[in-house]
């Protein structure tokens, strides 16, 4: 009886935070450019800020510039208002006056800093907030967005000392979040909790906080910490879609495939175009065996996105456990069209094809395997079933050895199926 091994390559997918954007819609505390206005400027951003209502702020803003005309930092936040809603031509009209009414407008330069970032212009974003913090060494978020733009330009020493400067300055939640962003992709998982735990405590209802709390502790094998923040995150943000879907994650993790999958079923619900849901959602399906949905759940993933090589993966698996061998072989060389060296696929294309018979295809698969790895452990056990059907005995032999030798432990299944066809086992 042919064994078959490691079928299901990858695990469930989780899916994780980017650079904390939301940085850039903070509220700046200028101090070099005194203005009576300022307190006004910054409460009507902060209102349109957090009600997304940037026409009524920009009417504000130009009621107050009618009235007082020399006022550089009117003009400065009506280009930030400007900018937030995209119309770059207009913010940079404003913020080029507030500089030409004072040059050391540390919230203009600030705001050329996100539209340089907003075009891609990385260099320049840098350049921008250089001269925030020069004309006002105290101004926090220029330093959190510029780190944030050293992270884009993978210069994590930088981005790591303008956060922590920024915290020096004032204990800001954002600086935190997103130092701790910084350590979790560094793998310093612990210092990232503990600085998510500091953004959370400085600003008990910023989600992602939870979210991205919840994404380390899951690494550090937290789940039951990593399950409490995902639910905090959603009940702070019901619509949170990749929380919905790291908790059905985690579940299927802890092998509650029931539980899982109407977390799933919402996740899918608030963003019906995600293919990791549904790839997820199949995973689990396929694991209770329900094969009807999971590959229903695989091919609208594959329909969302045709690219997607774990789909073709495990979409090929289930055809082969139908008995749908063709259709799995198709579904393994698509995934190694998209990734010529996908090991895993040609692993599993191998046991497809010794399953219908064809043990030189199967064999030519596994070399390739080994080409690319030839510490895969699995791969010459796999290829010795293949040599043992095609009566290669001293060729199988010699891959059972190397299989223990890898590490590996023949079952009695194969112990049973090797010694009818007259091979020798090695000792382990």
């Amino acid at each position: 009886m042919l064994k078959r091994l490691f079928f299901t390559a990858f695990c469930i997918l989780m899916v994780f935070s980017a650079i904390g954007t939301s940085a850039l819609t903070a509220t700046p505390t200028p101090t070099s450019t005194p203005d009576p206005l300022l307190d006004e400027l910054v409460a009507i951003w902060d209102e349109a800020d957090s009600s997304d209502n940037f026409d009524t702020a920009l009417e504000q803003y130009t009621a107050i510039i009618e009235a007082n005309p020399t006022s550089s930092m009117a003009y400065a936040y009506r280009g930030r208002a400007y900018s937030a809603i995209q119309d770059y031509a207009s913010a940079i009209a404003d913020v080029e006056t507030a500089l030409t009414l004072d040059e050391n407008n540390a919230v203009a330069y600030f705001v050329y800093g996100n539209i340089y970032r907003a075009f891609g212009d990385l260099e320049n974003a840098v350049a921008s907030y250089n001269q925030a913090t020069q004309a006002d060494p105290l101004f926090t978020i220029a330093y959190i967005n510029r780190a944030t733009v050293y992270r884009l330009l993978n210069e994590d020493e930088l981005a790591l000392a303008d956060y922590n400067q920024a915290i020096e300055i004032e204990q800001n939640y954002l600086a935190y979040y997103n130092r701790g962003i910084l350590y979790s992709d560094l793998g310093f998982l612990e210092d990232a909790v503990a600085d998510y735990t500091q953004a959370i405590a400085l600003n008990p209802a910023h989600a992602s906080s939870y979210f991205n709390r919840g994404n380390a502790q899951r690494q550090l094998g937290n789940f039951d910490q990593a399950i409490t923040d995902f639910e905090k995150t959603i009940e702070i943000n019901p619509t949170h879609q990749r929380a919905w879907t790291n908790l059905g994650s985690l579940y299927f993790e802890l092998g509650e495939y029931e539980t899982a999958i109407p977390y799933f079923d919402e996740a899918i619900r608030i963003e019906p175009y995600d293919e990791i849901a549904y790839y997820n959602r199949g995973y689990a399906y396929k694991e209770l065996g329900n094969f009807e949905q999971a590959l229903a759940d695989y091919s609208q993933a594959i329909n969302l996105d045709p690219t997607f090589v774990n789909t073709y993966l495990n979409r090929g698996t289930l055809y082969r456990e139908m008995g749908e061998y063709e259709l799995a072989i198709a579904d393994y060389t698509e995934a190694i069209t998209f990734e010529p060296t996908f090991l895993l696929a040609y692993n599993n294309r191998g046991i497809a094809y010794a399953e219908f018979g064809e043990y030189e295809l199967a064999i030519e698969d596994y070399n390739t395997v080994i080409l690319l790895d030839e510490f895969y452990a699995p791969v010459y056990i796999n290829r010795a079933i293949s040599y043992a059907y095609l009566g290669q005995v001293a060729d199988a032999e010699a891959d059972l050895a190397t299989y223990i030798e890898l590490g590996g432990k023949i079952d009695e299944q194969n112990e049973a199926f090797f010694t009818a066809l007259g091979i020798t086992l090695p000792k382990e």
